[in-house]
């Protein structure tokens, strides 16, 4: 059976990255349960895509190259798993892992090496703790990283940013 077909034709990065804009825009109109849903698919497809992007571009070598050295990396022991750790410098694709790891292992014990948090806010809040914006009355989920307070959908947004500028200059459709 082809990758496509177990993938249900999404078979290039730039196939998720869509999927990820889509996810991005049902986060924005949801209600709290979809919102969670959507959120949570969001972050799982954009940690993942570290694996589709991988197999896109690991055979571009003058590109592992740049990308080791800005993480120190010898370039021959340039893998998935340093890809991973390069992407990870983005704290907002770090904030994706975190959820997604956390998920897929239901927080056990590692639940105790992340420093993220997933909230609700509801409308007992009024306005936001992190600027004077009202609140529009729908639900809103907030990400607490190392201390930080967060709207979801501004890490997000960036992390779709993230991606699509990467896809867009290194991931060329065969």
């Amino acid at each position: 059976m082809s990758a496509a077909r177990l993938t249900w034709d999404l078979n290039h990065p730039r196939d998720l990255l869509d999927k990820l804009g889509r996810e991005l825009d049902r986060l924005k109109d949801g209600n709290r349960e979809d919102s969670a849903d959507h959120a949570l698919n969001f972050a799982v497809t954009a940690w993942h895509l570290t694996e589709w992007v991988w197999a896109s571009i690991k055979g571009n070598y003058p590109l592992r190259q740049r990308l080791a050295a800005e993480i120190g990396e010898p370039a021959a022991a340039f893998g998935v798993e340093a890809f991973q750790k390069w992407a990870m410098r983005s704290g907002d694709i770090a904030v994706c892992q975190a959820i997604c790891t956390f998920a897929k292992h239901v927080g056990a014990d590692r639940a105790q090496s992340y420093s993220t948090d997933a909230q609700y806010v509801d409308s007992k809040w009024g306005t936001s703790p992190w600027d004077e914006t009202p609140w529009d009355g729908r639900y809103q989920l907030v990400i607490v990283d190392q201390g930080k307070r967060e709207p979801a959908i501004p890490i997000f947004e960036r992390a779709l940013s993230f991606w699509t500028q990467f896809i867009h200059q290194n991931c060329a459709r065969d």
